[in-house]
């Protein structure tokens, strides 16, 4: 194995050079990178003293760069520039307890080109949407993105998501958010999602399905791929040009610091993003034009939000109070009239929820959070029509939340309702069938004034599927649900997004008969308001 040293005036020459010979390795050459305190004149190492590291490494071709420095002439951040200068040059640093190699980058035949990034919300993503953009203005590209959230086979998106379809994925637990996703919703190109575990200093990534993604976008034939990095990790492709992209809202001792020179070295072009007033972005594109290569250009930008469709007059919030989740809704056009809500829910200290972790696998699980029951207070507006809501008039609001990783097919039906009995007691209906059965656990509870009766058993759902507007039955074995469901109202929602799908039949209307607690009290429930759905997916 050839090996190029790295050597300095701070240690003796004859200790240096016995050093050499003591290594494992064939030292072919040495690069003195400073020191001078032991330094006489005229001393010799047992191998040719070259200039720099960069003619070393030209010249012998060596098999890993060793250094044999220390401390003052090289401290930390020094070595790590050095170390970024050697694994650019596609050659393995090490020294006495380290040892970095360099990333491996697997060619392909189609032009790439891959957006990179100093670390975790810099913008890369709003920049990989630009580029996408306006590139795709006269050619035929393809997005291969990776993420930690990424599909466990890649994925590829040839149709424009919806929010609608956006949505349906986030309900059900899917990151909606991932990149290729936000991608191909934002820009309308083709895109393939991919997934990685793990990211060195210097990039490299422990497993990914990359490559896999890549020749997936390399059979649909496009003039380019747009290769989009995940964090400060890189994709392992040998793409032919390269963007950085550094926040400015970084820390720049980081940004700066560390092996980010090294994805400096690499990159064609430098972005600097949120390049505020105040951001000092101006020393750190200073920074960064010295750490790039001769020529390559660095450039401040700031990002601002724009609307891919007109929302004039709209407006959403959520804020948390004391009591609980302002909600304030205001839009100027809701079908023919103005609508405006401004509703608080409240939730108490001792209100019980219902929280389960539904396991399907090591790999495959989903939690849920079902909260009935919740009171509303507020006022809601559409047009003339205005109603207010008052603590008497018992109105509820119910809480589905949920996250997990799902079954690629997966079908439910949920039921719920809050209502007041005529006794005054608040009482909640969360049931649940098909996607819990055979697992063991259940989604299934009764709600009575903040209370919770759990029900462990599996309660099937029976209706028509050809008819949802057909009265449902639910009923328990155990007798402890015996309900009819009578709907009004369905509500059908539909998406198709290449391997993705998802089809709802939700209805509203009433429900009758009855349930019994864990304490034995049967509830009669008469002409109660609530909702029940049929959900199958692919995701």
């Amino acid at each position: 194995m050839r090996a190029v040293a790295v050597i300095d005036g701070e240690h003796y020459a004859s200790v240096v050079r016995d050093a050499l010979t003591e290594l494992p390795i064939d030292v072919v050459a040495a690069v003195l990178v400073g020191g001078t305190e032991k330094l006489r004149g005229g001393e010799s190492y047992g191998v040719p003293l070259v200039s720099t590291l960069e003619q070393a490494i030209a010249e012998y071709e060596p098999d890993v760069v060793v250094d044999l420095s220390d401390e003052p002439v090289l401290g930390p951040p020094a070595r790590f520039r050095l170390a970024a200068r050697v694994l650019a040059l596609g050659v393995p640093y090490q020294g006495a307890d380290f040892r970095f190699e360099p990333p491996q980058f697997e060619a392909i035949t189609t032009p790439s080109i891959a957006v990179i990034g100093t670390g975790k919300r810099v913008g890369k993503t709003a920049v990989i949407g630009h580029v996408a953009r306006l590139l795709a203005r006269d050619r035929d590209i393809v997005v291969v993105a990776m993420g930690r959230g990424g599909p466990v086979r890649p994925e590829l998106v040839e149709v424009q998501p919806t929010v609608a379809d956006l949505l349906v994925l986030s309900r059900a637990g899917r990151h909606a958010a991932s990149d290729h996703l936000e991608t191909a919703a934002l820009t309308g190109v083709r895109t393939v999602g991919c997934r990685r575990c793990g990211g060195g200093l210097a990039g490299a990534v422990a497993t990914s399905n990359v490559l896999e993604g890549v020749r997936l976008a390399e059979d649909l034939d496009p003039d380019l791929i747009v290769l989009d990095g995940s964090g400060a990790a890189l994709p392992p492709i040998a793409a032919n040009r390269r963007i950085l992209v550094v926040g400015a809202n970084q820390d720049h001792a980081t940004a700066t610091g560390y092996l980010n020179p090294y994805r400096a070295l690499l990159a064609d072009l430098v972005v600097i993003t949120m390049a505020e007033e105040g951001s000092g972005h101006r020393s750190l594109s200073a920074a960064f034009r010295e750490l790039v290569r001769s020529g390559v250009p660095v450039i401040s930008t700031v990002l601002r939000p724009r609307p891919l469709a007109d929302v004039g007059g709209r407006r959403v919030a959520f804020t948390e109070e004391k009591r609980g989740t302002r909600i304030a809704v205001t839009w100027r056009d809701f079908g023919d009239a103005p609508l405006a809500v401004d509703l608080l829910v409240e939730r108490a200290p001792a209100h019980e929820t219902m929280n389960v972790v539904i396991p399907w696998s090591r790999e495959r699980f989903q939690f849920t959070s079902k909260q009935n029951c919740l009171p509303v207070t507020g006022t809601i507006a559409l047009g003339d029509e205005k109603m207010r809501l008052a603590r008497r008039d018992r109105a509820y609001a119910c809480l589905d939340f949920g996250r997990g990783v799902w079954k690629y097919r997966t079908a439910w039906n949920w039921g719920s309702a809050s209502a007041m009995l005529p006794d005054g007691r608040a009482l909640g209906l969360q049931l649940g069938a098909k996607w819990t059965d055979g697992t063991g656990m259940t989604e299934n509870a009764i709600f009575l004034d903040g209370r919770i009766s759990k029900l462990s058993e599996d309660i099937p759902f029976v209706y028509d599927e050809h008819n949802f507007m057909k009265p449902w039955r639910i009923n328990a074995k155990s007798k402890r649900v015996d309900l009819r469901f009578t709907p009004f109202h369905e509500r059908v929602a539909k998406a198709k997004t290449g391997l993705l799908s998802s089809e709802v039949h939700q209805l509203f209307g009433h429900y009758d008969g009855s349930v019994t607690t864990d304490a034995g009290e049967r509830i009669a429930v008469e002409h109660v308001f609530g909702w029940i759905e049929e959900h199958k997916a692919r995701w």
